[in-house]
């Protein structure tokens, strides 16, 4: 698709500039409430699923930076691996003990932080090493972006944010996916995978907004959900 052609995707929707791992981030919040939807119209379909390819050969490529001769620690990979499973199952039980006190005014809030960080409990922390690192860093975002985190904290639950951020850390580092690992191959070209996953996302935009009938509220009432996370980000059009 050109870009000289003034009604194409890259014309018309102008989204933030995304390093690979803000864009890892926002593409698992795109799939996640798109496939949460019991069913979408064919093209806005067909849109998210070119997301959700271009979004995995993004992170395979983004992984691929740590594999050859220079190959990071398997034993390191396993250690990070296993510091963010405990942190955030750490987290889990310890909302869920804040959640059942009857009398808590707080547990309320709780519940909300549970459902939006949880929705599917601890599923997330059996996924692949670099799907279950942009998992958890879009709950991280989620838990600061939405007053969650402050909550936690005010609850005395500071050291639990802390640990999971230092696992975060290191296990990004460990993936090669925020800090390429010594002796990885350089010639790994990431520009390629993340322009194709932004043009992807601009045209799921594009498709999403065409089905907007304003005679019929439930059409915006979609569009609202499934580009919400782009709203956080700051989307323009």
């Amino acid at each position: 698709m050109a870009d000289t052609f003034p009604f194409s995707p890259v014309n018309l929707v102008v989204l933030p500039k995304y390093s690979v791992p803000s864009a890892l981030a926002v593409g698992t919040k795109i799939l996640t409430v798109g496939r949460a939807e019991a069913s979408l119209p064919a093209p806005i379909a067909a849109a998210l699923e070119d997301v959700a390819t271009t979004h995995g050969q993004l992170q395979q490529t983004a992984a691929s930076r740590h594999a050859g001769p220079g190959d990071a620690d398997p034993e390191r990979l396993r250690r990070a691996d296993t510091r963010v499973d405990d942190g955030w199952a750490a987290l889990y039980l310890w909302l869920c003990g804040w959640a059942r006190l009857p009398d808590a005014p707080e547990a309320v809030k709780v519940r909300d932080v549970i459902a939006a960080t949880y929705p599917d409990r601890l599923k997330f922390t059996q996924a692949s090493y670099p799907v279950e690192w942009s998992e958890s860093q879009t709950r991280l975002d989620h838990l600061a972006g939405h007053g969650h985190e402050a909550l936690i904290r005010g609850l005395g639950g500071e050291r639990f944010i802390t640990a999971i951020r230092a696992a975060q850390a290191e296990y990004g580092e460990a993936l090669g996916l925020t800090k390429l690992q010594p002796g990885a191959p350089p010639a790994v070209n990431l520009r390629q995978p993340l322009d194709a996953f932004v043009d992807a996302l601009r045209l799921y935009v594009v498709r999403v907004s065409a089905n907007i009938d304003i005679a019929v509220p439930a059409t915006s009432a979609l569009a609202a959900r499934l580009l919400a996370p782009l709203a956080e980000d700051g989307l323009s059009a």
